[in-house]
C-alpha cells in the first residue's frame, strides 16, 4: 500500500511526506499498525491486512521537497520550502472479499462511540497537551471541554476528537447535573477531575532505608556522624483517591474561612483561601523529597498555643 501510494505521486513528479503517516484507528483514534506513505525500506512486505482491520489511509502530498516543520506554535505544520501540499484521507475496512471504504457519516458514528458527556479525556495537542477534561457538549467531530481552571464551564474549550485521548472514566455526578438541567459550577468540574487524578496509578521513583539480615537500617558515617543508607526504587504508585477527597472534605468542614488580604497599597480583592488545597498543593510538596516522609504540623486559626486547631500531614 504504502509502494503503491509512494509510486503514484512520484509519477506525477510530486513527493510525499516522510513525518507523518497513516495508521490504524479502533477503540483508539491512532492504533496500529502505521501506515507510511512511501515505501519505508526494499524488503518486500509489509504488515499482513487481515480481516477486520480498519485503517485510515491519508497521503500527504507536496509540490516540492518531502521536508516539512513545524511552527513556533507547536501544532501547526508546513512545507520547509514554503510551496504548497494536499492532504487526504480515506478510512478503509478490510473484510473478506473488497476492501469497504467508509463515507463520512458512518465516520461519525463510529467516533461518537468513543465519547461521552461527563467523560474525562487528555488533550493530545496543543498548548494544553496531557491535560485532563470533561466533556460538557459533543457536537460533530467537535468536543467542548472544561477543566474548571483554564476553560470554565461558561467558556469550554472546542476540540476535535482526533487530538484528545478518552479514559474510561465518566463522572456520574456531572452527567446528572447536565441531564436535570442543575447548574454546573467550576468547583463541581474541578472537584470530578481530582477524584479522578487521585485513581490513577503512577510510575515514581521511591527512597525507602536500607535493612540488614535483621530488619535493622543500614547506616554509615558521612561527615563524622551516622546517617541512614537509602536505596532508591521505581515502584507504581495507586494515588488514594478516597482518603485524600475525603481528608480534604473534612478539613474544609471542620475549619474556619480563611480569608488572604492584599499586600501593598493598591487595592486588590480579598480571596477566600481553600485551606485543604493551600496544605495539600503547597504546604505538603516543600516536603515532599524529605528521606522516609517526614511529618508536618500546621496550626490553624487565630489563636495561638494548645487553643490552636492542629492538622497533621504524613508524607511518605
Amino acid at each position: 500500500m504504502s509502494k503503491a501510494i509512494q509510486d503514484f505521486v512520484e509519477r506525477a513528479g510530486f513527493s510525499v511526506v516522510r513525518a507523518y503517516c497513516g495508521h490504524g484507528i479502533g477503540r483508539a483514534m491512532h492504533e496500529a499498525p502505521q501506515i507510511p506513505n512511501y515505501w519505508v525500506n526494499g524488503s518486500g512486505r509489509g504488515p499482513r491486512l487481515q480481516r477486520g482491520m480498519t485503517l485510515a489511509v491519508e497521503p500527504m502530498v507536496n509540490v516540492g521537497t518531502y521536508d516539512v516543520e513545524v511552527l513556533s506554535d507547536g501544532w501547526t505544520v508546513v512545507t520547509k520550502d514554503g510551496k504548497l501540499s494536499a492532504h487526504y484521507e480515506n478510512t478503509i475496512l478490510i473484510t473478506d472479499g473488497e476492501p469497504e471504504i467508509f463515507d463520512t457519516k458512518l465516520i461519525d458514528e463510529v467516533m461518537l462511540m468513543d465519547f461521552s458527556i461527563g467523560q474525562v479525556i487528555y488533550s493530545k495537542a496543543g498548548r494544553d497537551k496531557r491535560r485532563p477534561f470533561i466533556i460538557l457538549r459533543i457536537d460533530k467531530e467537535y468536543l467542548y471541554l472544561c477543566d474548571g481552571r483554564l476553560r470554565l464551564v461558561n467558556k469550554p474549550k472546542k476540540k476535535k476528537m482526533m487530538h484528545v485521548q478518552p479514559t474510561k472514566v465518566i463522572s456520574i455526578e456531572i452527567v446528572e447535573r447536565l441531564k436535570s438541567g442543575a447548574e454546573l459550577k467550576d468547583s463541581d468540574v474541578r472537584t470530578a477531575l481530582k477524584d479522578f487524578l487521585l485513581k490513577e496509578k503512577v510510575s515514581a521513583s521511591v527512597k525507602t532505608p536500607r535493612k540488614d539480615a535483621k530488619g535493622n537500617r543500614v547506616k554509615e558515617v558521612v561527615n563524622g556522624k551516622k546517617v541512614t543508607v537509602y536505596d532508591t526504587v521505581q515502584k507504581t504508585v495507586k494515588k488514594d483517591n478516597d482518603s485524600r477527597v475525603a481528608a480534604r472534605r473534612r478539613i474544609l468542614a471542620s475549619l474556619y474561612t480563611v480569608t488572604e488580604m492584599p499586600e501593598g497599597k493598591k487595592k486588590k480583592k480579598a480571596n477566600k483561601v481553600n485551606m485543604a488545597d493551600k496544605m495539600f498543593d503547597d504546604i505538603a510538596p516543600k516536603y515532599a523529597d524529605r528521606n522516609g516522609g517526614y511529618t508536618r504540623m500546621v496550626k490553624i486559626g487565630q489563636r495561638k498555643g494548645d487553643a490552636a486547631e492542629m492538622v497533621v500531614l504524613e508524607l511518605v
